[in-house]
């Protein structure tokens, strides 16, 4: 059993914190798996990166002899699998706080080769991310300053950033569906959407509402049951179906929807979703519709996705505009630099939610990506934000506070997605 370091990193001043996982953790965790090594037979190459670019490389021998780990590529031949990843989404990943699969769907992870075998890694971090994890703490202590701007949760890691709109509808027809479990009984189906972007597969999302009492959604392919309808099509046109913008059967005539299955089910739902929202069960789209159509959603960044939770929120609270009347800007912030700006108007009893700025603004509010995920999420308060700086304020605070209710109200009365 080998476990090697001869070749250094190219560039020193990309220093990976998950080198210090292969050099230390690994060498043990290798020497326990000396009788599985001939099951997995895989050579795994990480090419891991920094801020995208190439940083990093070690190989994983499961494959020849009893197992090597070692920096660089495989010494003879091709890896049977390589995969490519963030050194922060990998460390996360190792420590136990992000699901490979999640970062492979929301394309964090990209994988090459024989993509099953990726699968096999799952032994390798499972069981021992309390040790992961101290290794790539210590390393974190040693290449960053102290004071950081924020600290990773788990719930909020699986916040999806792909920058994919069907994650945005999928999470309101989730609420939605859980506050009305009877009317969604009128159709038991379970369907698969694999979504595209610009020809290309980008995610999949199951709907299921037969083999669970209640209807079920979640970012990945049907869990051990058969879709009875499997929908592919692309993610702007999915939008469009669900918020009642096209009709399926004619993009399905145009060949821009395939469906494998039951191809009526398709229609049946399209049906029930409208009806759902004639009868005023959806009343947050007609907010969203215009955020969700007619701008593309920025990758990378949990706000976009997060923005909806608070659209969804306004409709629950009609006596918001009276309360903290005007309009709030928001600036959001990543290293350090705005990268997205929303506007939420309360001027009127008809309350908007647009991208931009507003020069009339009664309070204009900076914070982090990050942090204003966790402020949705109820796992950072308003009052702490503002007494560590993690949220900054100008204006009329008082209003900030009113409006606060917005980040203390839940999005659903049912379970979060």
């Amino acid at each position: 059993m080998e476990l090697t370091s001869s070749q250094s990193n190219s560039n020193p001043n990309n220093v990976c914190r998950i080198d210090a996982v292969f050099e230390n953790w690994a060498a043990k965790k290798l020497s326990e798996m000396k009788t599985i090594i001939p099951t997995i037979k895989t050579v795994y190459q990480w090419n891991i990166l920094k801020n995208g670019k190439p940083a990093s490389v070690w190989t994983c021998d499961f494959k020849n002899g009893d197992g090597a780990i070692h920096r660089g590529p495989p010494k003879t031949g091709k890896p049977d699998c390589a995969l490519t990843i963030e050194d922060d989404s990998v460390c996360r990943i190792f420590e136990g706080k992000e699901d490979a699969m999640r970062a492979f769907m929301s394309g964090k992870l990209k994988i090459s080769g024989n993509i099953l075998a990726a699968q096999k890694l799952q032994q390798l971090w499972a069981e021992e991310s309390t040790n992961v994890q101290s290794n790539v703490s210590s390393e974190k202590s040693e290449n960053q300053s102290a004071g950081s701007e924020y600290e990773t949760d788990p719930d909020v890691e699986k916040i999806p950033t792909s920058g994919n709109k069907c994650d945005l509808i999928f999470n309101v027809f989730m609420n939605r569906a859980q506050e009305e479990p009877e009317y969604m009984r009128k159709l038991r189906v379970i369907f698969q959407f694999n979504v595209l972007k610009n020809g290309k597969p980008a995610c999949i999302w199951t709907a299921d509402n037969k083999s669970s009492p209640d209807v079920v959604c979640y970012r990945e392919p049907p869990r051990n049951v058969k879709p009875d309808c499997i929908v592919t099509m692309e993610d702007d046109d999915l939008l469009k179906v669900m918020v009642g913008k096209v009709n399926p059967q004619r993009l399905f005539m145009m060949g821009k929807i395939k469906i494998k299955g039951n191809i009526m089910l398709m229609q049946r739902l399209n049906s029930l979703w409208l009806e759902f929202q004639k009868l005023g069960k959806t009343p947050e789209l007609p907010l969203a519709v215009d955020i969700l159509v007619d701008h593309p959603l920025k990758p990378g960044l949990r706000s976009e996705y997060l923005i909806i939770d608070l659209v969804q929120r306004i409709v629950r609270i009609p006596g918001l505009h009276n309360q903290a009347s005007g309009s709030h800007q928001f600036n959001i912030t990543k290293d350090g630099k705005v990268v997205s700006q929303w506007v939420i108007d309360l001027k009127t009893d008809a309350p908007k939610v647009r991208r931009g700025t507003d020069p009339e603004a009664v309070t204009v509010t900076t914070v982090d990506d990050y942090n204003f995920a966790k402020w949705v999420m109820m796992k950072l308060t308003l009052a702490d934000g503002l007494a560590t700086g993690k949220i900054k304020v100008t204006g009329d605070k008082t209003k900030l506070e009113k409006l606060n209710k917005l980040f203390t109200t839940p999005t659903s009365l049912g379970p979060k997605l």
